[in-house]
């Protein structure tokens, strides 16, 4: 699949551009929603990261998704290893404590400040 050519869409409020692809000598217009991206489509072949899907009103072209994703800007610390094991550790000592407050191993007064060294480290 080429790209022809790609030109701003007629819903000028949002970045959205009209992407005019050719295979086998059919044309056909994409929507790309992320016309930043869009915009460094050169007129030759699509490149192979790129995705065509058909969404309800015709075809839209998607650009390579970025790694770390989330959603609110990047992938977070709790999704990275070092945060899994962070929280996983804690909630060892909390399991700990816990049981050890339940076999009598610990007074309230204890088990209460235990409970508070974990909830600060």
């Amino acid at each position: 699949m080429n790209v022809v050519s790609v030109a701003p869409h007629p819903n000028t409020e949002k970045n959205w551009r009209h992407v005019t692809l050719e295979e086998n000598g059919n044309r056909q217009r994409a929507v790309c929603f992320a016309g930043a991206a869009a915009d460094e489509l050169k007129p030759g072949p699509l490149p192979p990261d790129w995705r065509m899907k058909q969404g309800e009103h015709g075809p839209i072209l998607e650009p390579p998704r970025k790694p770390g994703g989330g959603g609110f800007g990047g992938g977070g610390y709790r999704n990275s290893e070092a945060g899994v094991r962070y929280e996983q550790d804690r909630l060892d000592r909390r399991l700990a404590a816990e049981l050890a407050a339940r076999a009598g191993g610990f007074d309230r007064k204890t088990a209460e400040a235990v409970l508070g060294w974990l909830r600060r480290t």
